[in-house]
């Protein structure tokens, strides 16, 4: 079974954390935009998924308003893509962690990922999230 969130908003980026007195501390930003993907998923009623998981995230960056029509149109039909920041892994980062604990045990279950970053009229993240049959184990 395939399960499915989406998040709405620009995508965010797993921000690197700030260290103090030596201790490593997670930017606000990461942790408020983490609890909402855990929120999201715990609203669908999902189970947490044993055993080895496929993760599928696609980032719909917002189209820049300074761009001609032609290239806005390009845009929406994926022509151009968002080859800017931020880097596709640390949007990954932030979606694997945030459904840590709810949409799985532990994020070393996801054995499978597949993602990219697209332009849209409408910012987003989907997520998908399936459980791989036994015989991939």
């Amino acid at each position: 079974m395939m399960y499915h969130i989406t998040i709405y908003g620009k995508p965010q980026p797993k921000e690197r954390p700030k260290v103090y007195k030596g201790h490593g501390i997670t930017p606000t930003r990461t942790r408020q935009y983490e609890a909402l993907i855990a929120a999201e998923w715990a609203a669908r009623g999902y189970p947490t998924i044993e055993g080895p998981v496929r993760l599928d995230v696609e980032c719909y960056f917002p189209i820049p308003q300074g761009w001609s029509k032609k290239k806005k149109e390009q845009a929406r039909h994926h022509f151009i893509v968002p080859a800017v920041r931020p880097d596709l892994d640390n949007l990954v980062k932030i979606i694997q962690d945030g459904l840590n604990g709810v949409a799985y045990q532990d994020d070393k279950q996801v054995v499978m990922v597949w993602s990219q970053k697209l332009y849209d009229d409408e910012p987003r993240t989907e997520v998908y999230v399936q459980r791989l049959s036994e015989e991939t184990e």
